[in-house]
């Protein structure tokens, strides 16, 4: 049961119910565009590691977005995380961030990406630097399992009863979704006549920095922002006193 590129809609009209969707999963996506320029620094050196017939290249850097000259395409993937962060999640304090902690490139000449989830991160992502005809991202419903348990054959496919999302991609695309969201790229795609432009994609990983949890002062949550830099001032007065005492120890011999 597979869903594939089309907008859902509410599959009942009767005049005496509606069906509600409860506890959507968000898949969030927009163009932000990629240069030639971008594309030359991120596909014109390998910056990859692994032989041009393995299934899938993965990056060897995992802060591929800290890479000069790639700072606008930084900018609006953050600028877009914020976007999803306030329409979705809606955090309570306005000083809750989410930061992005990896970001990767995958290479596919002739291969797949299996199944997956992003661990460690609360929202993924991938922004698609260069792409196949007909490209996609294949994601799984979390109900998946409860469907392979019992599994009834529909007359139509809608959001209720599909167990995968196909969504098409094109380069330049951003696609944002909840780490936990189980996505790949199954079938094998062939770009080995093309090897100087394979399928190229851009992976990233976040974490909340600010206030979790709590909602009134009886329980405030934890704030891991303050946490973080009180760690860090504790942990820079150290290394000064410990300058301090290396440089007196110095000045008496």
């Amino acid at each position: 049961m597979k869903l594939i590129g089309q907008k859902t809609q509410m599959i009942v009209d009767e005049p005496d119910h509606e069906i509600l969707r409860l506890f959507s999963a968000p898949l969030y996506k927009t163009h932000i565009g990629i240069n030639n320029d971008e594309k030359e620094i991120l596909m014109g050196e390998k910056k990859w590691v692994g032989q041009e017939d393995n299934i899938l290249i993965q990056s060897e850097s995992d802060q591929i977005l800290n890479l000069d000259g790639i700072e606008r395409i930084k900018n609006e993937i953050n600028k877009h995380i914020k976007k999803y962060i306030k329409s979705i999640i809606s955090p309570l304090e306005d000083d809750t961030e989410f930061i992005i902690t990896q970001s990767w490139l995958n290479i596919i000449n002739d291969g797949f990406h299996h199944k997956h989830r992003h661990q460690n991160s609360i929202i993924s992502g991938a922004f698609y630097v260069n792409t196949t005809m007909k490209d996609f991202i294949e994601f799984d419903s979390p109900l998946a399992p409860f469907w392979d348990m019992l599994s009834v054959s529909s007359k139509e496919l809608n959001e209720f009863n599909s167990v995968n999302y196909r969504e098409f991609v094109h380069s330049g695309q951003l696609v944002i979704f909840p780490s936990y969201l189980t996505h790949g790229v199954p079938g094998r795609f062939k770009t080995k006549g093309i090897k100087s432009q394979p399928r190229c994609s851009l992976a990233f990983n976040t974490f909340p920095v600010g206030r979790l949890g709590g909602s009134h002062e009886q329980h405030p949550g934890v704030n891991t922002k303050k946490i973080i830099e009180e760690r860090l001032t504790i942990k820079l007065g150290a290394q000064h006193q410990r300058n301090e005492v290396k440089i007196d120890s110095s000045k008496s011999s």
